[in-house]
Protein backbone atom coordinates (compact mmCIF):
# COMPACT_ATOMS: atom_id res chain seq x y z
CA UNK A 1 0.00 0.00 0.00
CA UNK A 2 1.31 3.17 -0.90
CA UNK A 3 1.47 6.42 1.29
CA UNK A 4 0.65 9.69 0.37
CA UNK A 5 3.42 11.08 -2.06
CA UNK A 6 3.82 14.68 -3.31
CA UNK A 7 6.01 15.21 -6.00
CA UNK A 8 6.85 18.55 -8.05
CA UNK A 9 8.61 18.67 -10.76
CA UNK A 10 9.74 21.94 -11.74
CA UNK A 11 11.82 23.26 -15.06
CA UNK A 12 11.54 25.34 -18.23
CA UNK A 13 9.04 25.62 -20.55
CA UNK A 14 10.59 23.51 -23.38
CA UNK A 15 11.70 21.25 -21.64
CA UNK A 16 8.47 18.69 -21.48
CA UNK A 17 7.71 19.61 -17.84
CA UNK A 18 4.09 18.54 -18.08
CA UNK A 19 4.71 15.33 -20.78
CA UNK A 20 6.18 14.09 -18.25
CA UNK A 21 4.03 15.02 -15.16
CA UNK A 22 0.82 13.84 -17.62
CA UNK A 23 2.79 10.46 -18.28
CA UNK A 24 3.31 9.64 -14.84
CA UNK A 25 -0.02 10.35 -14.02
CA UNK A 26 -1.63 8.71 -16.04
CA UNK A 27 0.72 5.53 -15.20
CA UNK A 28 -0.05 5.51 -12.05
CA UNK A 29 -3.87 6.00 -12.32
CA UNK A 30 -3.41 2.58 -14.57
CA UNK A 31 -1.84 0.79 -11.93
CA UNK A 32 -4.55 1.74 -9.48
CA UNK A 33 -3.50 4.58 -7.47
CA UNK A 34 -5.15 7.64 -6.27
CA UNK A 35 -3.84 10.25 -8.46
CA UNK A 36 -3.86 14.05 -8.47
CA UNK A 37 -2.29 16.31 -11.22
CA UNK A 38 -2.26 19.98 -11.43
CA UNK A 39 -0.01 22.25 -13.80
CA UNK A 40 0.89 25.85 -13.09
CA UNK A 41 -1.04 27.72 -15.44
CA UNK A 42 0.39 30.68 -16.29
CA UNK A 43 2.92 31.98 -19.45
CA UNK A 44 4.00 28.21 -20.15
CA UNK A 45 5.97 29.29 -22.95
CA UNK A 46 9.66 28.18 -23.77
CA UNK A 47 12.08 29.97 -21.39
CA UNK A 48 9.52 30.06 -18.85
CA UNK A 49 9.19 28.07 -15.43
CA UNK A 50 7.01 25.19 -15.84
CA UNK A 51 5.70 23.62 -12.82
CA UNK A 52 3.85 20.39 -12.38
CA UNK A 53 2.40 19.47 -8.92
CA UNK A 54 1.43 15.35 -8.67
CA UNK A 55 0.11 14.20 -5.36
CA UNK A 56 -0.48 9.38 -5.33
CA UNK A 57 -2.19 7.65 -2.79
CA UNK A 58 -3.65 4.55 -2.12
CA UNK A 59 -6.45 6.30 -0.50
CA UNK A 60 -8.98 8.86 -2.49
CA UNK A 61 -6.97 12.50 -2.73
CA UNK A 62 -9.18 14.57 -0.98
CA UNK A 63 -7.25 17.90 -1.22
CA UNK A 64 -4.58 18.11 -3.76
CA UNK A 65 -2.82 21.11 -3.18
CA UNK A 66 0.22 20.96 -1.09
CA UNK A 67 3.12 23.38 0.22
CA UNK A 68 6.00 21.30 0.88
CA UNK A 69 6.57 17.96 -1.49
CA UNK A 70 8.32 15.01 -0.80
CA UNK A 71 10.34 14.44 -4.22
CA UNK A 72 11.36 17.97 -5.80
CA UNK A 73 12.73 17.27 -10.03
CA UNK A 74 14.62 20.44 -10.53
CA UNK A 75 15.36 20.18 -14.94
CA UNK A 76 16.60 23.67 -15.34
CA UNK A 77 18.99 26.02 -13.10
CA UNK A 78 16.67 28.72 -14.03
CA UNK A 79 13.68 26.86 -12.32
CA UNK A 80 15.42 26.70 -8.86
CA UNK A 81 13.64 29.64 -7.34
CA UNK A 82 10.70 28.26 -7.83
CA UNK A 83 11.40 24.49 -6.89
CA UNK A 84 12.64 25.76 -3.30
CA UNK A 85 9.40 27.16 -2.56
CA UNK A 86 7.91 23.92 -2.01
CA UNK A 87 11.42 22.07 -0.34
CA UNK A 88 12.42 21.43 3.32
CA UNK A 89 15.14 19.54 4.97
CA UNK A 90 12.72 16.28 4.78
CA UNK A 91 12.64 16.70 0.58
CA UNK A 92 14.08 14.26 -1.70
CA UNK A 93 15.59 16.06 -4.48
CA UNK A 94 16.72 15.37 -7.79
CA UNK A 95 18.46 17.70 -9.84
CA UNK A 96 19.83 17.18 -13.74
CA UNK A 97 23.81 17.54 -12.71
CA UNK A 98 24.92 18.25 -16.25
CA UNK A 99 23.11 21.55 -16.64
CA UNK A 100 23.55 22.72 -12.68
CA UNK A 101 26.52 22.31 -9.62
CA UNK A 102 24.81 20.87 -6.14
CA UNK A 103 25.32 24.39 -5.05
CA UNK A 104 23.02 26.08 -6.90
CA UNK A 105 20.50 24.00 -5.08
CA UNK A 106 19.03 27.02 -2.10
CA UNK A 107 17.98 25.20 0.73
CA UNK A 108 19.63 21.65 0.78
CA UNK A 109 17.58 18.94 1.71
CA UNK A 110 19.37 15.72 3.63
CA UNK A 111 18.66 13.84 0.40
CA UNK A 112 19.57 15.19 -2.64
CA UNK A 113 20.54 13.32 -5.87
CA UNK A 114 22.02 13.92 -9.62
CA UNK A 115 20.70 12.66 -12.67
CA UNK A 116 22.76 14.02 -15.48
CA UNK A 117 19.67 13.45 -17.65
CA UNK A 118 20.96 16.11 -20.69
CA UNK A 119 24.09 14.40 -20.79
CA UNK A 120 22.94 10.61 -20.71
CA UNK A 121 20.29 11.86 -23.44
CA UNK A 122 23.40 13.99 -25.63
CA UNK A 123 26.05 11.05 -25.43
CA UNK A 124 23.67 8.41 -26.13
CA UNK A 125 20.49 9.96 -28.37
CA UNK A 126 19.82 13.45 -28.73
CA UNK A 127 19.50 16.16 -26.24
CA UNK A 128 15.83 16.20 -26.62
CA UNK A 129 15.27 13.02 -25.24
CA UNK A 130 16.43 14.13 -21.69
CA UNK A 131 12.61 14.14 -20.63
CA UNK A 132 12.32 10.72 -21.56
CA UNK A 133 15.58 9.64 -18.97
CA UNK A 134 13.65 11.83 -16.39
CA UNK A 135 10.22 10.21 -16.55
CA UNK A 136 12.21 6.55 -16.37
CA UNK A 137 14.26 7.51 -13.38
CA UNK A 138 10.63 8.96 -11.97
CA UNK A 139 9.17 5.94 -12.88
CA UNK A 140 11.19 3.65 -11.26
CA UNK A 141 11.18 5.60 -8.13
CA UNK A 142 7.44 5.48 -7.62
CA UNK A 143 7.60 1.89 -8.44
CA UNK A 144 5.44 2.10 -11.78
CA UNK A 145 6.20 -0.60 -14.22
CA UNK A 146 8.80 0.24 -17.16
CA UNK A 147 6.12 -1.76 -19.85
CA UNK A 148 2.81 0.29 -18.68
CA UNK A 149 5.13 3.79 -18.75
CA UNK A 150 6.66 3.31 -21.97
CA UNK A 151 3.01 2.17 -23.33
CA UNK A 152 1.65 5.88 -22.13
CA UNK A 153 4.94 7.54 -23.46
CA UNK A 154 4.47 6.48 -26.66
CA UNK A 155 0.85 6.90 -27.30
CA UNK A 156 1.35 10.52 -25.27
CA UNK A 157 3.93 10.78 -28.10
CA UNK A 158 2.86 8.97 -31.34
CA UNK A 159 2.89 11.83 -33.10
CA UNK A 160 6.35 12.36 -32.83
CA UNK A 161 7.07 8.82 -33.33
CA UNK A 162 6.47 7.96 -36.96
CA UNK A 163 9.25 5.64 -37.52
CA UNK A 164 11.36 2.95 -36.03
CA UNK A 165 14.11 4.98 -35.58
CA UNK A 166 12.52 7.32 -33.26
CA UNK A 167 10.81 4.98 -31.36
CA UNK A 168 13.61 2.63 -30.57
CA UNK A 169 15.56 5.74 -29.42
CA UNK A 170 12.52 7.37 -27.25
CA UNK A 171 12.14 3.39 -26.09
CA UNK A 172 15.80 3.12 -25.11
CA UNK A 173 16.16 6.46 -23.40
CA UNK A 174 12.79 5.93 -20.77
CA UNK A 175 14.73 2.53 -20.25
CA UNK A 176 18.50 4.21 -19.80
CA UNK A 177 16.74 6.66 -16.83
CA UNK A 178 14.71 3.76 -15.72
CA UNK A 179 17.96 1.81 -14.92
CA UNK A 180 19.92 4.54 -13.88
CA UNK A 181 21.82 5.02 -10.70
CA UNK A 182 21.31 8.41 -9.33
CA UNK A 183 24.34 9.96 -7.72
CA UNK A 184 24.97 10.84 -4.70
CA UNK A 185 27.44 13.08 -3.04
CA UNK A 186 29.44 12.30 -6.45
CA UNK A 187 28.18 14.51 -8.96
CA UNK A 188 28.86 15.52 -12.60
CA UNK A 189 30.35 18.16 -13.75
CA UNK A 190 27.93 20.73 -15.50
CA UNK A 191 29.55 20.45 -18.60
CA UNK A 192 26.28 20.85 -20.22
CA UNK A 193 24.78 24.18 -18.11
CA UNK A 194 23.63 26.29 -20.96
CA UNK A 195 24.94 28.93 -22.70
CA UNK A 196 24.31 32.84 -21.89
CA UNK A 197 25.37 35.92 -23.87
CA UNK A 198 26.79 35.96 -27.49
CA UNK A 199 28.41 32.89 -29.26
CA UNK A 200 31.14 33.78 -31.90
CA UNK A 201 32.40 31.42 -34.66
CA UNK A 202 35.25 32.68 -35.81
CA UNK A 203 37.87 31.63 -38.76
CA UNK A 204 38.72 32.19 -41.89
CA UNK A 205 38.06 35.78 -41.85
CA UNK A 206 34.71 35.16 -41.23
CA UNK A 207 32.96 35.83 -38.40
CA UNK A 208 29.08 33.98 -37.19
CA UNK A 209 26.98 35.06 -33.97
CA UNK A 210 24.43 33.55 -32.25
CA UNK A 211 22.30 35.57 -29.15
CA UNK A 212 21.54 32.60 -26.62
CA UNK A 213 18.86 34.56 -25.16
CA UNK A 214 17.15 34.77 -27.78
CA UNK A 215 17.09 31.59 -29.93
CA UNK A 216 14.36 29.40 -29.24
CA UNK A 217 16.17 26.50 -31.31
CA UNK A 218 13.38 26.44 -33.70
CA UNK A 219 15.54 25.45 -36.28
CA UNK A 220 14.54 27.52 -39.28
CA UNK A 221 18.34 28.01 -39.75
CA UNK A 222 19.26 24.83 -39.81
CA UNK A 223 16.84 24.44 -42.65
CA UNK A 224 17.32 27.44 -44.57
CA UNK A 225 21.23 27.37 -45.30
CA UNK A 226 22.01 26.85 -48.39
CA UNK A 227 25.14 24.71 -47.99
CA UNK A 228 24.72 22.86 -45.01
CA UNK A 229 26.92 24.95 -42.72
CA UNK A 230 24.35 25.28 -39.55
CA UNK A 231 23.67 22.41 -37.34
CA UNK A 232 21.80 21.65 -34.13
CA UNK A 233 24.70 21.40 -31.45
CA UNK A 234 25.35 19.92 -28.08
CA UNK A 235 25.12 23.02 -25.95
CA UNK A 236 22.22 24.21 -24.44
CA UNK A 237 20.57 27.64 -24.09
CA UNK A 238 18.28 29.67 -22.00
CA UNK A 239 15.12 27.58 -23.20
CA UNK A 240 15.88 24.25 -22.33
CA UNK A 241 16.55 23.18 -26.04
CA UNK A 242 20.09 22.41 -28.07
CA UNK A 243 21.72 25.55 -29.96
CA UNK A 244 22.68 25.46 -33.34
CA UNK A 245 26.52 25.93 -34.71
CA UNK A 246 27.77 27.27 -37.75
CA UNK A 247 30.88 25.37 -39.70
CA UNK A 248 32.26 28.85 -40.25
CA UNK A 249 34.82 27.65 -42.25
CA UNK A 250 32.27 26.00 -44.70
CA UNK A 251 29.61 29.03 -44.20
CA UNK A 252 29.34 31.54 -47.47
CA UNK A 253 27.79 34.47 -45.45
CA UNK A 254 25.17 34.77 -47.54
CA UNK A 255 22.98 36.11 -44.82
CA UNK A 256 20.36 33.56 -45.14
CA UNK A 257 20.24 32.51 -41.89
CA UNK A 258 19.73 35.83 -40.32
CA UNK A 259 17.27 36.29 -43.03
CA UNK A 260 15.02 33.71 -41.82
CA UNK A 261 15.70 33.71 -37.99
CA UNK A 262 12.58 35.06 -36.42
CA UNK A 263 14.33 36.16 -33.19
CA UNK A 264 17.22 37.91 -34.98
CA UNK A 265 19.39 35.47 -32.89
CA UNK A 266 21.79 34.48 -35.42
CA UNK A 267 24.14 36.38 -38.10
CA UNK A 268 27.51 35.92 -39.55
CA UNK A 269 29.60 38.51 -41.35
CA UNK A 270 33.17 38.96 -43.06
CA UNK A 271 36.14 40.15 -40.90
CA UNK A 272 36.96 44.31 -42.10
Amino acid sequence: MMKKTKIIIVGMGGQGVQTIAKILALTAAQKGLEVSYIPQFGVEQRGTPSVAFITLDSKKVNYPLFDIADWAVVLHPRAIAEAVKYVDKKTKTIFDSSLMGVEKINKKPVDIFGLPAVKLATENFSSRLANLIVLGQVSRILELPFELAWKNTAETLEKKLKNETARKASRDALLLGYENLLEKKSFSKPDYRPKAGTIIFDGDGKQGFLISEHCKSCGICVAKCPIGAIKMGHNTGVFASPLPEIDIAKCSVCGTCSLFCPDGAIKTERKK
